[in-house]
């Protein structure tokens, strides 16, 4: 799949609400009022819930904004109705007309932000970034390690305190080690932020050596070599963050991660593979993310947005 984004599929209501947390001088973001409005209504069962009521003004800002369509784009929301793709939510679906016809339609639910942001992963970065790079990544993928020096010291070098960068752990079935690596990596992540990325980086930088035979014997060498502790150690050797791993792949597979590395830029997918499966140089992937993280910081609000809020 080429670079860039997807051009179809559904989009999340929580998605579109991403895009108004734009960081103003106060220090405060926009909000869409109407939108979180939608998604806590969507919340709550549907059994007792009315089709929550959506602001069709801002929410075809946004809606334009996301989808790249023109400015003077004639929009409508045809419907407003449980959602039969995610049992529980509601699903909007607004269409887009041009030339005496409609010319796209797409879906929106509650979903993607709500699942990257379900548990407390390693990051780099200010939580109130106004962009959010979300990776997920399998510690035994090549091109997982060749990505490694743009994700944590290009970017951040580049835009500072404006890009927070996120891991999630999707070790691949067919990699014989990553589970474990993503397990170790998990109770790193439980020593402190900092001591996962120290683990991070060694992993990445040694995944030649490492194998499925060899794994547990490199770690503990690693961790001595750091004096990691023994609550460490004792976390590895008794899997005691595998639960965690498998509600990172479990997530990976509701946002459709289908390899690894997977970035979500902001919420929206940003695969990083050519149709012919040969990945993309780093330099052109720091290139492209330079791009796609400058247009997200320009965004401007709309002049009119309903009310101000603190970061979620």
């Amino acid at each position: 799949m080429p670079l860039g984004l997807r051009g179809l599929g559904p989009r999340s209501l929580d998605e579109l609400m991403s895009h108004s947390r734009i960081s103003s001088a106060s220090g405060c973001a926009i909000l869409l009022c109407a939108l979180a409005l939608a998604v806590a209504t969507i919340a709550a069962p549907l059994a007792a819930q009315t089709a929550p009521k959506i602001d069709s003004k801002l929410l075809f800002h946004y809606v334009k904004y996301i989808e790249r369509w023109p400015a003077d784009s004639d929009l409508k929301v045809t419907e407003i109705k449980p959602s039969k793709a995610l049992p529980g939510l509601f699903e909007v679906t607004v269409e887009r007309a041009g030339y005496g016809r409609v010319v796209g339609v797409r879906h929106y639910f509650d979903g993607a932000i709500t699942r990257l942001g379900r548990q407390t992963s390693p990051s780099i970065g200010p939580a109130d970034a106004p962009v959010t790079l979300a990776v997920y990544e399998d510690f035994q993928c090549p091109d997982c390690a060749d990505d490694r020096k743009l994700l944590t010291e290009q970017l951040p070098a580049e835009f500072g305190k404006q890009i927070r960068v996120v891991f999630h752990d999707h070790p691949l079935a067919r990699h014989k080690w990553a589970m474990p690596a993503a397990i170790a990596g998990r109770c790193a992540f439980h020593v402190s932020n900092d001591f996962f990325w120290k683990y991070y980086s060694w992993v990445y930088s040694h995944q030649p050596e490492i194998n499925e035979g060899n794994f547990a014997a490199k770690l503990a060498e690693w961790a001595g070599s750091v004096n990691a502790g023994d609550a460490f150690t004792a976390c590895a050797a008794s899997k005691a963050t595998e639960k965690e791993v498998e509600e990172s792949i479990a997530d990976a597979l509701a946002l459709e991660v289908q390899g690894t590395p997977t970035l979500f830029l902001n919420g929206r997918m940003m695969p990083m593979l050519f149709p012919n499966g040969q990945m993309v140089p780093p330099d052109d992937q720091f290139t492209a993310l330079k791009w796609m993280i400058q247009f997200e910081l320009k965004v401007v609000p709309p002049a009119d947005a309903c009310c101000m809020a603190g970061p979620q």
